[in-house]
């Protein structure tokens, strides 16, 4: 089954949910979402291109105010993060190594023990 996702960077997807609710960002931020100041930082590209833990807890605000399923722009996020991955392992900026080496401090991070 397919999870539901953004199919265009946030962006390009906030202006068309808030135009379809005919929002402002003071009504995103209403609506259970982030500060307005923030709505405009996704809005111009400013924030929002490097997936981070402070950037999915604000993709999943916007998903909460636009009643979104979760995930929905954090799988975006992954997927153009997933992208660049590839693009700099084939280009040889980033070796397998350093995938294999980051898998496992995030599998450390996921049972709460610390890299040796």
């Amino acid at each position: 089954m397919d999870v539901a996702r953004a199919k265009r960077p946030i962006a390009e997807e906030l202006p068309r949910l808030m135009k379809e609710r005919d929002w402002k960002p003071i009504d995103v931020y209403a609506h259970g979402g982030p500060t307005p100041a923030t709505v405009s930082r996704y809005q111009h590209e400013r924030r929002g291109l490097v997936v981070e833990p402070r950037v999915i807890r604000t993709l999943r605000k916007f998903e909460q105010a636009f009643g979104l399923p979760e995930g929905y722009f954090v799988e975006e996020q992954v997927s153009r993060a997933e992208e660049e991955l590839r693009r700099l392992v084939r280009q040889g900026s980033v070796s397998l190594s350093d995938l294999e080496d980051l898998l496992e401090k995030g599998r450390q991070a996921e049972r709460g023990t610390t890299p040796r």
